[in-house]
C-alpha cells in the first residue's frame, strides 16, 4: 500500500449530532458513527501474496484516508454463532481456515457510505465539517425511510470490487516483475528499454 497513512478522530460535536439523529443501540452506543479509514482496523486471515496463511490487521475500509459512515447491526443480523463459524470457513491449499473471526455478540458496525463526492471509494475526499454533518444526518433520516440494509449491501459490493481491483493490480505488477528475467536478463539485439528492479 503506497497511500500515506493519516490518523484522525471524529470531532465530538459531529459524533453528538449523529447520536441525536440516529439514537443509541441496546448497549448505549450510537447507531451511526463516522470513522477514519486507517483507524478502523480489523483482523483478516488469509493467504497474502501467495505466502503462508496468516492473520493480519488491516483497514476495514478503503481508501484509508477518508471518512466512512457506519451503522450498527444487531447480533441477530449475523445469524447464530454456529452458522457464522460455518460461513467463515474457507479452504486455502490443504487447510480449512476460519476467516470470519469471533461471532459479533454485541453486534457490529458496517459501512453505509464512504464520505466522498460520489459516496463511494473512488470519489473525491470530503472533509468532515458542519455541512458534511448535516448531509450525514439527512442520509440517516433517509435511510430510516428506505432500507439501511440495501445501502449497506451496495457499499459492501463497492468495497469488495475496489479491493479486488487493487489486489489484481498488485498481483499483476508482482507477476510482471517476477517474470522480468525471462525478458530483460537474456541478451537480445532489440532490447533497449530500461530494466525494472523489484524492491522488496
Amino acid at each position: 500500500m503506497n497511500e500515506h497513512i493519516e490518523h484522525k478522530d471524529c470531532p465530538e460535536f459531529i459524533a453528538k449530532r449523529l447520536e441525536l439523529a440516529g439514537g443509541l443501540n441496546p448497549f448505549g452506543e450510537p447507531n451511526f458513527r463516522v470513522v477514519w479509514g486507517f483507524d478502523r482496523i480489523v483482523k483478516m486471515t488469509g493467504q497474502w501474496g501467495g505466502g503462508p496463511v496468516e492473520t493480519r490487521e488491516v483497514p476495514k475500509y478503503l481508501p484509508g484516508n477518508m471518512w466512512h459512515l457506519e451503522a450498527w447491526c444487531a447480533p441477530e443480523t449475523y445469524g447464530t454463532p454456529e452458522t457464522w463459524g460455518k460461513l467463515g470457513e474457507e479452504v486455502i491449499g490443504n487447510m480449512t481456515v476460519d476467516t470470519a473471526g469471533p461471532f459479533p455478540s454485541r453486534g457490529e458496525y458496517e459501512l453505509c457510505y464512504t464520505l466522498s463526492s460520489n459516496l463511494g471509494p473512488d470519489g473525491v475526499f470530503v472533509p468532515l465539517d458542519v455541512t458534511t454533518a448535516e448531509l450525514i444526518v439527512n442520509m440517516i433520516k433517509a435511510s430510516r425511510k428506505e432500507t439501511v440494509s440495501m445501502q449497506q449491501r451496495q457499499s459492501a459490493i463497492r468495497q469488495r470490487l475496489y479491493r479486488e481491483s487493487r489486489q489484481r493490480v498488485t498481483e499483476t505488477a508482482i507477476e510482471l516483475l517476477d517474470a522480468r528475467p525471462a525478458f530483460y536478463d537474456q541478451p537480445t539485439s532489440f532490447s533497449t528499454g530500461p530494466k525494472i528492479h523489484r524492491i522488496n
